[in-house]
């Protein structure tokens, strides 16, 4: 799914962080009640409200990059030939 198809009113998934330092990372589930160009507005089911970037949305896997930009970083991700 690309940014353009997330729908309002969509359940994903989110990491977050605890405010100790040692706590383990948390998924928490999120409502998307808002959509801007660069960013969303998720809600949690008590009410508190966070933006997300598109980077933040792709580093958790909710999304995928567009196409173009896919097969970009799956070429980069190659290891070079060792013709020495």
């Amino acid at each position: 799914m690309t940014y353009a198809e997330l729908g309002l009113n969509t359940k994903i998934k989110l990491k977050q962080k605890p405010d100790n330092e040692r706590g383990i990372a948390q998924k928490v589930e999120y409502t998307v009640v808002a959509k801007y160009p660069h960013m969303c507005i998720v809600e949690d089911s008590k009410g508190w409200r966070r933006g997300v970037t598109i980077g933040d949305l792709v580093m958790n896997k909710i999304i995928t990059q567009e196409l173009c930009f896919e097969a970009m970083r799956k070429e980069r991700g190659k290891a070079p030939d060792d013709e020495y």
